[in-house]
């Protein structure tokens, strides 16, 4: 039996420790004898020679988990804010992956169960055991899947402490490696994927590494709830943490939520910021939720949603019509940008005499906002400042 891929935490690697722990170099693989690769063989191991070659190793389709979105093997990231469905929609995903039956369609796109003898592993460590099976449960019954089937074929971790390269993780890279894992879910990357510092480029590639690991061993999906950074929209770089984050996942699946006054879900928007695997046109947002009759039975309602494709300006003048003042963190949440993406726009408006500067209250304190501007109001540009400056 292989051991588990270890890695060494919290110091800086040397250049010379080039392959990742999945890819030990071994015996030197055999070499061509002729063509451009003669005598190269590692390179010719891994590489594809011509577009022919290239044709016919593409011939097959894609083999994919979620169709459409995720397909084997893909690192996936589930973004957004606390609280607003990011493990909810992992709770739809897992059973539908777990399904004993036929694949079911999960808001309009085929999930294919894993195999008869594989498991989804569900590393969760923010929520109770109480609570995740509510979750899980609910999950089965919204996706009309039988509850007790489905959930025999989940490894449940829950509130164990697990974190990144320890005994535990090691065991599950080992359980992918004999053909057990047919995905896992990591909740969440802050508590699991944590070692040494978490914004650190060298701590993070060591994550990366063993994260990889697992995926290779597995050649299963790894579904990973993060946060976003504070304030941020829709693209790559808003996934919290390292630089790059983001740009090492192979699928990027954003959830935010609508929230009524007291802060209760009203609904989650999902947005496919990144897919590797992009064979299609890129799919519409798609807005959930899960509400329970008066009966308390749960079920899940889900529409896509039309992109708004008119100019950011025009758009961001109508939220402000329609709001009022705004901070620019709202402002950005609203329109789905981030904050750097809109400065430039707010930049122009300001200069064309369109906005003006303002305050609004939250939490008993002033902060400052952009506002339209009304004819022949004063510009107050000098006054804006950014939100949080006071």
């Amino acid at each position: 039996m292989s051991a588990a891929p270890t890695v060494d935490f919290g110091r800086k690697r040397p250049a010379s420790e080039v392959v990742p722990a999945a890819r030990p170099v071994d015996e030197p693989p055999p070499s061509p004898t002729e063509g451009p690769l003669k005598g190269l063989g590692y390179l010719a191991r891994v590489a594809t020679v011509g577009y022919t070659a290239l044709v016919a190793e593409t011939s097959e389709p894609i083999r994919w988990i979620w169709a459409g979105l995720i397909s084997e093997g893909n690192h996936v990231e589930i973004v957004g804010p606390s609280g607003d469905g990011k493990t909810t929609l992992a709770t739809l995903l897992a059973p539908a992956l777990a399904n004993p039956g036929e694949a079911i369609a999960l808001f309009d796109r085929t999930v294919t169960p894993i195999r008869a003898d594989q498991f989804v592993v569900f590393l969760e460590e923010e929520n109770g055991k109480h609570s995740f099976r509510r979750k899980m449960e609910t999950g089965c019954t919204v996706l009309g899947l039988p509850v007790a089937e489905t959930l025999e074929r989940v490894i449940f971790v829950i509130r164990r402490n697990v974190r990144v390269g320890d005994a535990v993780w090691s065991d599950v890279v080992e359980l992918g490696r004999r053909g057990g894992v047919g995905a896992v879910f990591i909740d969440s990357r802050a508590r699991v994927l944590r070692n040494g510092e978490s914004n650190r480029e060298e701590d993070q590639a060591a994550v990366a590494d063993a994260l990889f690991a697992l995926i290779e061993a597995s050649r299963a999906p790894a579904f990973v709830i993060s946060h976003k950074r504070k304030g941020s929209g829709n693209s790559i770089e808003d996934v919290s943490g390292s630089v790059q984050r983001g740009a090492g996942a192979d699928v990027i699946l954003s959830v935010e939520a609508t929230k009524d006054a007291g802060g209760r879900v009203l609904s989650s928007k999902l947005v496919a910021i990144k897919i590797r695997d992009d064979v299609e046109d890129h799919p519409a947002p798609v807005v959930f939720t899960v509400t329970r009759d008066a009966a308390g039975v749960p079920a899940l309602t889900c529409s896509s949603t039309i992109e708004d494709n008119r100019p950011i300006e025009e758009r961001l003048l109508e939220v402000l019509e329609r709001e009022g003042a705004l901070t620019k963190s709202d402002l950005a949440k609203k329109l789905s940008r981030s904050k750097a993406d809109l400065q430039p726009v707010i930049d122009t408006l300001f200069a064309a005499e369109r906005l003006r500067g303002a305050t609004v209250r939250k939490n008993n304190r002033d902060f400052p906002a952009i506002a339209l501007r009304r004819q022949g109001s004063k510009n107050h540009r000098d006054d804006y400042r950014e939100e949080g400056s006071a």
